[in-house]
């Protein structure tokens, strides 16, 4: 009976003595037996990487396709999109080279959208939600564009909001609520954070100031008024001199905290046939004059003058009229917002 022959595994032979001779044979040897062993795992790795950067990239282009219709063709407002956008400087529109922010318009539009929700969706159809939702695209969309545009300018003419202005702003309006409960009265109403609350004032107060520097007509027209009153005219009589340039009008008696920009306390903080220097209100949409007609120690007759700030408006109209607002959604909601 044969036994099973024992296998050997062949031995590499070596020189018998390494010199300086045969030290690079000796090397060639000892890494030959090694390449079996590193080049297979070379070639996997380099399979590993090319496939990892293939499906990174069409995972990529996947999220982006996604983003992209949730964004400009679906037209998607809910949470993840507004912190999404808040996080990627996507825009939504261009105005003269100034791009307009997603995260701004949706801002504007979700506190708009919520409250017309709250208000109507038990008395109104689907349809008419809808209709709604589309105009206020369309304002929202209008009042980014103008931002944006009011943005430039500011910085080209070197006009900032600081945080004590924005503070300040906020303090006049809250009037005799606690901060604390006037931002829970923001988020109630709108939905805004103090943070979002603070941003949406700076930007209103940067447009306001960009408006009131723009119009040099009205400035001129602010002039005559003032010459007026220290000629000591009424504000009726100017208002008739100066025609179509102001807006003339008499509240009649009206609570010191009356709504109306802070016209009331104005007045009320005058003598008895008195007329105060320019007055700016809160909503910032031109010059006030007013004059203390008569007065109790809570009400005030007064009568006014206003002086409307036009430029700014014409500027952005020219805009839409010379097509350099541009909008990053479908073409009907183009169609829409520049009805």
């Amino acid at each position: 009976m044969k036994l099973p022959l024992k296998k050997t595994k062949p031995k590499t032979t070596l020189p018998a003595r390494i010199t300086n001779d045969t030290v690079a044979e000796h090397r060639e040897q000892i890494l030959s037996g090694a390449r079996r062993f590193k080049y297979p795992m070379q070639y996997a790795r380099k399979k590993l990487v090319r496939n990892a950067i293939i499906i990174g990239s069409l995972v990529v282009l996947l999220m982006g396709g996604l983003l992209y219709a949730n964004l400009y063709i679906w037209r998607a407002s809910d949470d993840f999109i507004y912190r999404l956008t808040r996080a990627l400087p996507v825009p939504v529109a261009k105005a003269d080279g100034e791009t307009v922010r997603y995260s701004d318009y949706l801002l504007l539009y979700r506190s708009s959208i919520s409250n017309l929700k709250a208000k109507y969706s038990k008395t109104t159809d689907a349809e008419g939600i809808k209709n709604m939702e589309d105009l206020q695209r369309r304002k929202n969309l209008r009042l980014m564009v103008e931002q944006a545009y009011a943005s430039k300018i500011a910085r080209e003419k070197k006009i900032v909001i600081t945080d004590n202005q924005v503070q300040e702003f906020i303090t006049q309006q809250r009037g005799s609520l606690s901060e604390l409960d006037h931002y829970r009265a923001a988020r109630k109403n709108f939905g805004w954070s103090p943070d979002e609350y603070r941003h949406i004032t700076k930007m209103a107060l940067l447009k306001q100031d960009v408006a009131f520097a723009l119009d040099s007509e009205a400035q001129q027209t602010k002039h005559k008024v003032e010459e007026g009153i220290k000629a000591g005219k009424s504000l009726q009589s100017i208002a008739s001199e100066l025609g179509s340039a102001v807006e003339y009008g008499d509240r009649g008696f009206v609570d010191r905290n009356n709504q109306d920009g802070g016209l009331a306390k104005a007045a009320l903080a005058l003598e008895k046939g008195k007329t105060s220097k320019e007055v700016r209100t809160l909503t910032g949409d031109g010059y006030y004059f007013v004059t203390n007609q008569d007065s109790t120690e809570n009400r005030v007759h007064y009568d006014y003058i206003k002086i409307p700030l036009k430029q700014f408006q014409s500027d952005v109209n020219k805009l839409y009229d010379e097509h350099k607002v541009e909008y990053y959604i479908d073409d009907v909601n183009k169609k829409e917002v520049e009805q």
